[in-house]
């Protein structure tokens, strides 16, 4: 979230597209962490599934916004 609102400012689509690339980047990263949490035995088993399919659904966000962005800047 906060490098989509730092990427809000960006002057021109590519710019902002970055950052969109870089919450897609940290999605990525979070999914990570849930792998390692549950593994761990930290989340439950219905907890993991639920935050794996939102950082999915968030995920399919982001590369959504980021072809737009190309698409209108390309």
């Amino acid at each position: 979230m906060l490098n989509i609102a730092e990427g809000s400012g960006k002057s021109s689509d590519n710019d902002f597209n970055r950052y969109i690339l870089n919450s897609l980047g940290s999605t990525n990263e979070s999914a990570a962490c849930i792998d390692i949490a549950f593994g761990e035995k930290l989340l439950t088993h219905e907890n993991y599934n639920e935050l794996l399919s939102l950082a999915l659904r968030l995920k399919n966000s982001l590369g959504s916004l980021s072809k737009r962005l190309k698409a209108e800047s390309g």
